[in-house]
């Protein structure tokens, strides 16, 4: 039993990053975002920092640069939701973008979508209070832990997930190195990150990384000791190939690796 509210999965969503040169050269990369309500009136949207800066993505002397973001809503009405989805520009950009200094995330703070959503909306937002902090990785989050993280693998030529409702799908995976401290190894070129055993791939960059509840809560003063609920450890944000070329399918490691939730914190303590 994960003790994850099925309605994260509309929290989930993708989004659109355009880039252009002073010559008109450009180009378009498609990421996974998640969105955090960090009070009521307050929308956030969580994503790598690999997808909306050109210096991460291109390289430092890139003379690309962000132009243009685009946020997928979805259509719902009283109460219904619909299969339609539509991708929105971010109007105020430049004043909501917020990047990590040397983590792989990065949010848009109340990022303005326009004043024609008509029946388009954003249907779920994670509560801040459940992004875990450090205290909660420390105490809480141990190696092997069961979590999953939620996104759109594949890409617009070759997706795996729902076509149908463009809705994204869980992966599991196990937590493989002490969660309390960043891991450091020289295939991760970001900080702040933990490893996980598990398969992502292209498209999964940018999901959020979610903790199984562990233990059962049976009630007031019978909870189990040992009860931890669900919460957000991380974003998901790259995986690790074999060195030695092999068939597409054994290229994987079966490693993956997330941007630890502290980060997300610590932009959100910026704001």
């Amino acid at each position: 039993m994960s003790g994850i509210n099925n309605n994260i999965i509309h929290s989930v969503t993708r989004l659109r990053a355009e880039f252009s040169d002073d010559i008109g050269n450009g180009r378009t990369i498609r990421g996974t975002g998640f969105w955090i309500q960090l009070d009521p009136s307050t929308s956030i949207l969580v994503t790598n920092r690999h997808v909306l800066d050109p210096a991460l993505l291109f390289g430092e002397q890139t003379s690309l640069r962000l132009t243009s973001v685009y946020i997928e809503l979805r259509r719902a009405q009283e109460g219904v939701l619909y299969a339609d989805t539509q991708f929105f520009e971010v109007q105020n950009l430049k004043s909501s973008l917020r990047l990590s200094q040397n983590a792989d995330c990065c949010l848009l703070y109340k990022p303005d979508l326009g004043s024609k959503l008509g029946e388009f909306k954003i249907l779920f937002r994670i509560l801040h209070t459940d992004i875990a902090d450090q205290t909660f990785l420390a105490e809480k989050v141990q190696v092997m832990d069961f979590a999953s993280f939620i996104g759109f693998p594949g890409d617009s030529q070759n997706p795996w997930w729902d076509t149908k409702f463009n809705l994204p799908i869980a992966r599991l995976c196990s937590i493989a190195s002490l969660p309390q401290l960043p891991f450091s190894n020289p295939s991760v070129k970001t900080g702040d990150a933990a490893l996980v055993t598990g398969f992502s791939f292209s498209g999964s960059s940018g999901s959020p990384v979610v903790l199984h509840q562990k233990g059962v809560r049976v009630g007031e003063g019978l909870e189990d000791p040992g009860f931890v609920p669900p919460k957000v450890i991380g974003i998901m944000s790259g995986h690790r190939n074999e060195e030695i070329p092999k068939a597409p399918m054994q290229q994987h490691t079966g490693i993956s690796y997330f941007t630890r939730s502290t980060s997300i914190l610590e932009i959100i303590s910026s704001l």
